[in-house]
């Protein structure tokens, strides 16, 4: 595997299910990674837009260990992805689901993701942050 190779979820219900991120690279800018001393809301310095991470094979344990919603249920719509709704979903450790939008793209005033925020809270809370 390259450095710059798609990461690639496997559903553990159906391993034959898997999504990658493809030319998404939105958790790169929302999340926080304190091994690279990189804020949330701010493009980390080794992601590249068409690449995807410059340092994959040496990425920090923290984006090693973190896959957005969006891989992680298959079910979920395709345009739900994180770059087309402006934000990533995520579960974090209490079991809540988290939407961090991309505050450059309007956050949740972007139509799309308002569509994703009314449809997530009918199955289950819903929280909103700029950070994680």
């Amino acid at each position: 595997m390259s450095e710059h190779d798609t990461f690639r979820v496997v559903n553990s219900a159906n391993p034959h299910e898997q999504r990658a991120c493809g030319t998404c690279t939105l958790c790169c800018k929302v999340m926080m990674v304190a091994e690279l001393q990189k804020p949330a809301q701010r493009w980390c310095r080794h992601a590249d837009p068409k690449l995807g991470c410059t340092i994959y094979a040496e990425r920090p344990q923290s984006c090693r260990d973190f896959s957005c919603q969006w891989l992680l249920h298959p079910s979920m719509p395709t345009s739900w992805q994180p770059s087309r709704i402006h934000a990533v979903l995520h579960v974090n450790l209490k079991d809540e689901l988290l939407v961090i939008p991309d505050r450059a793209y309007g956050g949740i005033h972007e139509p799309r993701l308002n569509e994703v925020i009314n449809a997530l809270v009918k199955i289950a809370p819903v929280t909103i942050t700029e950070a994680v």
